[in-house]
Formats: C-alpha cells, sequence, structure tokens
C-alpha cells in the first residue's frame, strides 16, 4: 500500500514540476481591421440570414474573458494587430483612424503593426496616427530615406521585448515589401522600406543578443500559399541560387530569391527562408489560417485571423523554460458573435458614439440589386459594374480599375450609401488618360501578365492564355463593338488615381496626358446605380481566360507591329541618351 502511495506522490510531483518548468503564452490577434469595429454579419455563412457579429465590442468581451482564464491558470496573454487598421469605413477614415485607437486602448492591445493602407493618406496621416496611439507600433524596415533609420517618432519602434523572468519573447514588427507598387510616390515621400527577409535576420541577431529566447516576426505581408504549387517554386528558386555559390540563410541568398519572385516575399516564404524566426504572426492577405502552417524546414508557426473584425485569432504556445523552446502549441480563432460573446457596453456604446456622428448621411437608399454582386477571380460582376459606370460617367473608349481597389460585395436588396463606400472605401478619384492604341495594347499586357494586377476593365473584350511562356499573355484584344484597336489612334481611358500614378505595374500612365476629376468613383458608381436599379448584373465574357486559347491571327499582326514600334522606340532613346 505504500509503494502505491509513493508512486502516487512521485507522478504528482512530477506533473508539477513539469507544469512549473512550463510557461503557457496566449497571442490573440487580430489583422485587417479596416475600420470595421462596428456591428456586422456574417454573410459568408448565411447570406439569406446571416448571424450577427458583435464587432470591436465583442472582441473586447472575448479578450476579457481569455485574460479571465489565464488568471486562474498563471497563463500570459499578449494581444495585437498586425495592421491596415481604418481604412475601409466612414467611421475609420472620418476619425483618421482614431476610433480603432480608441478600442485597441479599451480592448488592452499592447502593439500594433503599420498596414499598407494606414499610409493611404500620406505621411504626415501615419504619423499622426502612431504618435496618437497609447500603445507601441512596430516597423522595423520603414526608414527615412535622409538617415536610412527608423523615424523617431513617438510609440514607434523596430521591436518590442516582453520579459516573462524565465522566458523572454522578442516581437519584430515588418511591412510588405510591395510598399512602393501599392501606394502612390507622394504618399510615402522622404520614405523607403528594407526588404523584410533582411530586416528580420538584422533584428533577430539582435533580439538573440538581448537575450530573448522566442523571436516572433509581426508582419503585414500575406500569405503565401494559397495555391500549394507555389511552394515547389520557391524550392525551385533557392536550388537556382544554390547553384550560383550562394549560402542559404544569407543576405545574397534571399535577395537573389526576392528578385526571382519578381514581387514581395510572404509570410511561408519569410518562414522558409529566415531560419530562427519562431512565430509568424500574419496580415494583409486577409486569410484565416488556421491550425498554424509549420514551415517543414524551420518549423516556424505561421497564422492570420482573416479581416474586418470577423474574427480573433488565438495560438497558445507552450515554452520549455529550461530549454528555451517551444515544445507544443495550438490555434484557432474566435467568431465574435453576439450571442456567444455578448457585447462589452462601453466599448459598444462609444462605437455606437461614433457610428452616429460619421454614417448618418449613408443611410439612404441608392438602388435595388435583385441578386449580390460580387467580386471574384478575372471577370467580376462587381468589377465589370465600376468599370461600365466610369466608362458611362466619363465618356471614355476604355476603363480601367483594379479588383484591390473592392473591398466588399453588394448586398441583393436594398443598397444605401454605407455599401457603397464599404465596396469603394479608399476614396480613389477617376482619372481619364489620354492613351494610343499602342499603350492599351501594353496596358491590357501588363493587366493580363498573371502577375498580380487583378484587371477590370469596359469597353474592350480580351482572350488570354495564362500558360503563354512570354510576357504577353493576349490571344485577342478588340473594342466591344468588334473593331479592332489601331496602335497610332488616339484614345481616352478612365482609370483610378491610384493606377494613373503607375502603381502596380502601370507605369507608363503616369508619362501621358491625365486629367484628374478630384471626384471619388463612389459618385460614377452611385449615379450608375441609380440609373440602373434594379440592377441584374451578371458577367457578360468581357474577360476570357483559357488555357487552350491560340493567338488570334489578326491580333498577332498587331502585336508584331508594336514589337516593331518597340523596337525603334528604344533606338531613339539610346540616340538621345548618346547625344546628350
Amino acid at each position: 500500500m505504500k509503494k502505491t502511495y509513493s508512486i502516487i506522490f512521485l507522478f504528482i510531483f512530477s506533473l508539477i514540476f513539469a507544469q512549473n518548468d512550463i510557461e503557457h503564452i496566449i497571442i490573440l490577434h487580430t489583422n485587417d481591421i479596416h475600420g470595421g469595429i462596428g456591428p456586422a454579419t456574417a454573410f459568408w455563412m448565411n447570406p439569406e440570414f446571416p448571424p450577427k457579429l458583435g464587432g470591436a465590442a465583442s472582441i473586447t468581451t472575448l479578450i476579457k474573458e481569455v485574460k479571465k482564464e489565464a488568471e486562474k491558470t498563471g497563463a500570459k496573454v499578449l494581444v495585437a494587430d498586425i495592421g491596415d487598421i481604418w481604412q475601409g469605413t466612414p467611421v475609420g477614415e472620418r476619425t483618421q483612424g482614431q476610433a480603432v485607437l480608441d478600442f485597441f486602448e479599451k480592448a488592452g492591445y499592447q502593439f500594433w503593426i503599420l498596414g499598407n493602407h494606414d499610409f493611404d493618406k500620406g505621411m504626415d496621416a501615419v504619423k499622426h496616427l502612431v504618435e496618437s496611439s497609447k500603445s507601441t507600433v512596430l516597423c522595423a524596415n520603414l526608414v527615412e530615406n535622409e538617415t536610412g533609420e527608423i523615424p523617431k517618432w513617438k510609440n514607434l519602434q523596430p521591436y518590442k521585448i516582453f520579459d516573462y523572468g524565465d522566458v523572454k519573447i522578442g516581437i519584430i514588427g515588418i511591412i510588405t515589401d510591395d510598399m512602393p507598387t501599392l501606394e502612390p510616390k507622394e504618399n510615402l515621400e522622404g520614405f523607403g522600406f528594407k526588404l523584410t527577409a533582411t530586416t528580420l535576420m538584422e533584428y533577430r541577431d539582435e533580439l538573440r543578443e538581448m537575450g530573448c529566447d522566442i523571436i516572433i516576426d509581426a508582419g503585414h505581408t500575406g500569405i503565401s500559399y494559397h495555391v500549394p504549387e507555389k511552394y515547389s517554386i520557391l524550392i525551385e528558386y533557392e536550388k537556382a541560387a544554390m547553384a550560383k555559390g550562394l549560402k542559404y540563410g544569407t543576405k545574397e541568398f534571399v535577395e537573389y530569391i526576392y528578385k526571382k519572385k519578381g514581387f514581395g516575399l510572404q509570410d511561408q516564404d519569410l518562414a522558409e527562408l529566415v531560419p530562427g524566426i519562431d512565430v509568424i504572426l500574419g496580415g494583409h492577405s486577409h486569410t484565416g489560417l488556421y491550425p498554424p502552417y509549420e514551415d517543414p524546414r524551420n518549423h516556424t508557426l505561421v497564422v492570420q485571423a482573416y479581416s474586418h473584425g470577423s474574427a480573433l485569432g488565438r495560438l497558445d504556445l507552450y515554452i520549455d523554460k529550461n530549454h528555451k523552446r517551444i515544445i507544443k502549441y495550438s490555434g484557432t480563432n474566435y467568431t465574435p458573435f453576439v450571442d456567444s460573446a455578448p457585447p462589452d457596453k462601453a466599448v459598444e456604446k462609444m462605437v455606437n458614439d461614433y457610428i452616429a456622428k460619421n454614417e448618418s448621411d449613408l443611410q439612404q437608399v441608392v438602388g435595388i440589386a435583385r441578386k449580390p454582386v460580387s467580386r471574384g477571380n478575372d471577370e467580376t460582376i462587381l468589377g465589370d459594374l465600376i468599370a461600365d459606370a466610369l466608362r458611362w460617367k466619363y465618356k471614355t473608349d476604355f476603363a480601367l480599375f483594379n479588383r484591390g481597389g473592392m473591398r466588399a460585395d453588394l448586398p441583393s436588396g436594398e443598397i444605401i450609401g454605407k455599401d457603397i463606400y464599404q465596396t469603394l472605401p479608399f476614396g480613389n478619384t477617376a482619372v481619364v488618360v489620354k492613351i494610343s492604341g499602342a499603350d492599351l495594347v501594353k496596358i491590357l499586357q501588363i493587366g493580363f501578365s498573371g502577375k498580380r494586377r487583378d484587371t477590370q476593365i469596359s469597353g474592350v473584350r480580351v482572350v488570354y492564355n495564362p500558360n503563354f511562356s512570354t510576357k504577353n499573355k493576349l490571344c485577342d484584344a478588340k473594342f466591344v463593338d468588334g473593331t479592332p484597336i489601331v496602335l497610332d489612334k488616339q484614345y481616352t481611358m478612365v482609370t483610378s488615381n491610384y493606377l494613373a500614378a503607375g502603381a502596380v505595374g502601370y507605369s507608363l500612365l503616369k508619362q501621358r496626358p491625365q486629367d484628374n476629376s478630384f471626384t471619388p468613383i463612389r459618385v460614377a458608381l452611385t449615379e450608375y446605380i441609380k440609373i440602373k436599379t434594379p440592377l441584374d448584373a451578371s458577367l457578360d465574357g468581357r474577360t476570357k481566360r483559357d488555357k487552350k486559347a491560340v493567338m488570334n491571327e489578326d491580333f498577332e499582326k498587331i502585336l508584331k507591329k508594336l514589337v516593331i514600334e518597340n523596337e525603334k522606340e528604344t533606338t531613339q532613346k539610346k540616340k538621345e541618351i548618346i547625344y546628350k
């Protein structure tokens, strides 16, 4: 009997000892709130009768419940947001983000990360936002061009350290490499962005020297592998780098990969390329990544929690205090349903006050839709509607819009001003540009190159083959009435001021004569819906993606002529340079 008691005592003692040797860290995280702090609905679950979401008020309730639970077990809780905090709703924009900062303060956020859309009003607005925060703001790769250093703004830091005695955690904040293409040049004047991977390497080593045991990248960089095949592409890039004698884990190695990829390194790229990062808290791509992704090489964990206040991510880390490493983890995300997470009264009142003050003018019905006007890939119903609205209002030959500018579907039934605002939240204005037929073909080649151009068009019909090995993926392009594009003829097009400034690859637009209307594109869409209501929109096949398509003979002649003209233009430029 004594022996049995001894075994039980030893077993209990070992459990207590083991528990004392483990630090339990709970990380609660949001990302891409885009001003979405008000009540909403889970439309993706049931479009007809969607469950109610409590927004910031219900998220606050969830955070408080987790903290209360953690007090009982001795777990530590970190609360963070991973960027794009304000741009996207009237409350977010009209308060310049202050409403979201007030939510962060009341809910107990300890830090947040700058996202690309936090720069949409320029650097002065970014500085004001950062210095108005009651919590730390992280962005390690934002630098002043003049000094090469992080701006010396109140609250802005490259990293934050949480010291729990036996375990020290260092968190580095970074923002996407694509910033120069995601924001107009004037919005970033005087500032630049260091490469994400090398920035992480630099601060990883610094934090290790300062005694940090666990390194976390809180990165507004986006999920890499929506399509699993992309991982194998990255591995091929790595093999090519090694064949050139570049060593894995070095600055030269990741710079080579970045150039091969052609656009920013993203979460799972960084997990694969930068050893020594334990966790990546993600944002930017609006992805729900649960359970956590674990990188096969470095075992870095990657998580992300959807967007627009529709989720609160939770990552549980169990860290061995003696060996200073994660020995167990789990991840989930909470949906802030009103029924299961009753809104926090103080936050609910604050949010409602902000909404009443900033959205009362957007409740008027402007039209009716017989079915949802939705986004998607390639040609989209919403993209067609917006592009058609622009071409109609400005009476141009062609209209170009980018899918990234559409942030919400228009609902079926009554459409109010707020719906249109949330569909086009960025306040981009319409710009009329004078272009040649040659320019138009080049614009379409850029748009359908397969490199994230998200092209929405009106006035032209396009067939393209994504499997073409050349830069040109077009098989045919002509105006909607069937007439061909004439290379030396002058046309007019309308687009957003964002694209007209050369964003996402359309650099030739900023070299052409432009007339900025300074009128938000929302105005054109609102007016168009009013005259077209009730909407019964559907796809009309203006954009056809066909992996079996072959080149149209007449269009091939146009392309050959364009190549000759491009060669002449290049030769002339060389002569001008020599002459100078």
